[in-house]
């Protein structure tokens, strides 16, 4: 009952506010939070419960014929984090004065449906379906503002979708052709390595790649996270990519556990690192506020990826694995509630001084000290310092790295918390600097401030507990029992 809550509960939102026409969201939207948060939760008492992951069958049907949802401790997290973001980002919306078209709310309700559908499904052609939802309900959050440049940055991210998505669906249609069955975890027992595994495979990682996306194919981030409205690009920063990701977890270490060579984990690896630094190089060169933030993304995104060499060295030591993919998830959770937060605090900071330039961020502190609090919190989570969930991801990562002779990598998440801290002080320098220019534009509303401001402090909560989300997450983690 609980996983069809998560499908149905936004489904529903998104239909009645299109046909209202979205005059009234606050009880809808209400109503979605709730249903999908106590769901949430409710999946995980139920995987508690079982003690393993276990399957949801729809209409009676098992694997491999039938459509079913799977439920294991990463299901749980992304689900609860998708309604998190869900309440705050929607109390934000309707607080702040320029909340965008009133089209946001049954359009985002149609994306959630997509990434819960994504987050429970277990066969590869529903998530294909599932992705495509999600791409073209984002791309139409975008367009529906009205500003050529969102536009403009909308087109790319179609170009970019949709490449991605053909080139995933090439594999997965490969796939079927050589196993016949479409369920991941089936497919887990049966494929074998071979030229047409590595292919299909290859095919796969590639599309999930664009869409997530991994250096050198970025291309499209920045400016379709920084040119739409706050709450717009927090989301997609926040949790869209993350789906992509997801799946390529899901495929690496239970749909196709047996074609990966360690010599492509070592090639994700190296992408992500060079992420790491480009973007947080280009960062700090940014002169706009919003680009800043986006541009960090492209740094953040790149630690996801240093499980791929880590796993390909582990095979036989499940304790370092199991550090490395507990804090991969931890630093996915981490980066999207901070930044979520960071894209809310730069729409009030935006809001506040009629311009996205980083110059016009000075006086914010003395303004808007509450946005600026948020933004140090949230920086301090990107920077990896105690007792944010940075950190503990970041430790985790490193604990594993080390626990199989990989030290190098010490060095990466080093030289990017650094480089994290650089841009983040460049932000705090400007908002306490003086400003002998006239004050504020337009005052935001306080409740805006208190919404960006609670994902911040999620993100450091999410440090502080540590067990007993440790202890779901492997119940039949990722590749940690291989």
């Amino acid at each position: 009952m609980n996983a069809e809550v998560l499908l149905t509960a936004p489904l529903l939102g998104a239909i009645i506010l299109w046909v209202t026409g979205s005059k009234k969201p606050l009880p809808v939207w209400a109503a979605v939070c709730v249903g999908t948060l106590f769901a949430g939760f409710g999946l995980g008492s139920e995987l508690t419960e079982h003690g393993e992951p276990y399957r949801i069958l729809l209409g009676g049907w098992q694997a491999p014929l039938g459509i079913n949802l799977v439920v294991d401790g990463l299901t749980v997290f992304m689900v609860i984090l998708t309604s998190l973001l869900g309440l705050f980002v929607g109390w934000y919306s309707l607080a702040f004065k320029h909340a965008g078209s009133s089209l946001f709310w049954p359009l985002w309700m149609g994306v959630w449906t997509g990434l819960n559908g994504v987050f429970l499904s277990g066969d590869l052609f529903n998530i294909y379906v599932m992705l495509e939802l999600i791409a073209l309900g984002s791309i139409a959050l975008m367009v529906v503002e009205g500003h050529l440049k969102t536009q403009v940055a909308a087109l790319r991210y179609l170009l970019a979708a949709l490449v991605g998505s053909l080139t995933y669906l090439l594999g997965v249609a490969l796939l079927y052709a050589e196993y016949g069955m479409l369920d991941y975890l089936s497919l887990g027992e049966v494929v074998e390595p071979g030229p047409r595994s590595s292919v299909a495979f290859g095919l796969m990682v590639s599309g999930l790649l664009l869409k997530t996306p991994l250096f050198p194919l970025h291309v499209w981030l920045p400016e379709a996270y920084s040119t739409p409205s706050p709450q717009t690009g927090a989301l997609l920063s926040a949790i869209v990519g993350k789906a992509s990701f997801y799946v390529l977890l899901r495929i690496w270490f239970q749909g196709c556990p047996a074609v990966p060579t360690p010599s492509l984990g070592r090639l994700l690896g190296t992408l992500g690192s060079v992420a790491i630094i480009w973007g947080s190089v280009l960062a700090l060169r940014q002169r706009s506020l919003k680009r800043l933030v986006a541009y960090s993304s492209v740094a953040q995104l790149g630690y996801l990826f240093l499980i791929f060499p880590i796993s390909a060295s582990a095979s036989g030591q499940p304790r370092w694995l199991e550090f490395a993919y507990t804090g991969t998830v931890y630093q996915l959770l981490a980066h999207a509630l901070a930044k979520a937060s960071m894209f809310l605090s730069a729409g009030i900071a935006v809001e506040a001084g009629g311009t996205d330039a980083l110059s016009e961020v000075r006086g914010l502190a003395e303004r808007r000290p509450v946005t600026v609090f948020t933004l140090a919190i949230s920086g301090a989570t990107l920077m990896g310092l105690p007792p944010s969930g940075g950190f503990t991801a970041k430790w985790l990562i490193l604990k594993g790295a080390l626990g199989v002779g990989q030290w190098w990598w010490a060095l990466v998440l080093l030289i990017g918390g650094l480089l994290a801290a650089a841009y983040v002080f460049a932000v705090l320098r400007f908002a306490f600097d003086q400003r002998d220019e006239p004050e504020a534009v337009a005052e935001p509303t306080r409740s805006s401030e208190w919404a960006a401001l609670s994902l911040a402090l999620c993100s450091i909560l999410l440090g502080l507990w540590l067990q007993e989300p440790m202890r779901l997450l492997v119940l039949g983690g990722i590749g940690i029992n291989q």
